[in-house]
């Protein structure tokens, strides 16, 4: 089945990649606001967030011709891998917590640090799980792309 004919199935992951990273513009940059207005760096995750998403629509942008590369797939599968794998880390070792009504920054620690941990995130944050399936999605087809046309070289 060729997968290239179906309502041009290479644009799947890129619009997957661009959605997944205006999610994490929209979630960060409120955040990195706020926490550069209170001095808190401590968690990197809206700052990150919110650069990565810039990062990623700024080569989209600028490439935009060749946006069926392999370079670009493989700049974008490694963006949301990273955001993945992020967020794994994030629940697994434990993270900050900040409360903006105080400014304050605390330590939470996850006693079960297992994946059932992230599984457990991810069902009561459906706004994480959508972009997890989001980035998931993306990498998953960015792969399969760029597996695709080395082998029909």
């Amino acid at each position: 089945m060729n997968f290239n004919k179906i309502s041009n199935f290479r644009l799947i992951p890129i619009y997957s990649t661009i959605f997944a990273s205006s999610l994490h513009f929209y979630w960060g940059a409120p955040r990195a606001l706020l926490y550069y207005q209170s001095g808190i760096f401590t968690d990197w995750r809206p700052y990150a967030l919110t650069l990565s998403a810039i990062a990623i629509w700024s080569v989209l942008f600028i490439f935009r011709n060749q946006v069926h590369s392999t370079q670009i797939y493989i700049f974008c599968s490694t963006m949301m891998s990273i955001h993945i794998f992020g967020y794994c880390m994030w629940h697994l070792f434990g993270h900050p917590i900040f409360n903006p009504s105080t400014g304050s920054l605390s330590f939470h620690s996850h006693p079960n640090t297992t994946i059932l941990t992230i599984l457990e995130h991810l069902q009561h944050d459906l706004f994480a799980l959508g972009t997890m399936i989001l980035e998931i999605c993306s990498v998953f087809l960015f792969l399969y792309l760029v597996f695709q046309s080395r082998n029909s070289n």
